[in-house]
């Protein structure tokens, strides 16, 4: 994502519409309300949403890997079923926006008339 891009999104109000919230959710749960939410709002012509995974419990201090959704995620959004839908991704997001536990994704315009079902 270009930084002009990013400074953008930065500015952007993120309605709750156009927010997921991956907290506290499973794997495989949040896996299909990832893909359910990137459908819905392609069909709806939405073009930046606002992933949150959350950093994840403070597993570094264990030796153990971050947040398990956060670290799923981008190999989630190359999953084939969601990467038509996507044009890019940015991780972190900015502060105000969930910084290190957020992403920024960028959505393509469905062609009027068309939808995925």
């Amino acid at each position: 994502m270009e930084r002009r891009e990013y400074r953008r999104l930065e500015k952007v109000i993120f309605t709750s519409d156009n927010k997921l919230d991956l907290h506290y959710m499973d794997r495989q749960e949040a896996f299909q309300k990832l893909r359910s939410f990137i459908f819905d709002r392609c069909q709806n012509g939405v073009r930046d949403v606002l992933i949150i995974t959350g950093k994840g419990r403070k597993s570094w201090e264990w030796g153990k890997p971050r947040g398990t959704l956060h670290s799923l995620l981008p190999g989630w959004l190359q999953h084939k079923d969601i990467k038509p839908h996507v044009i890019d991704f940015h991780c972190p997001a900015a502060r105000h926006h969930g910084g290190e536990g957020a992403c920024y994704v960028r959505l393509r315009r469905l062609a009027q008339g068309k939808s995925k079902g």
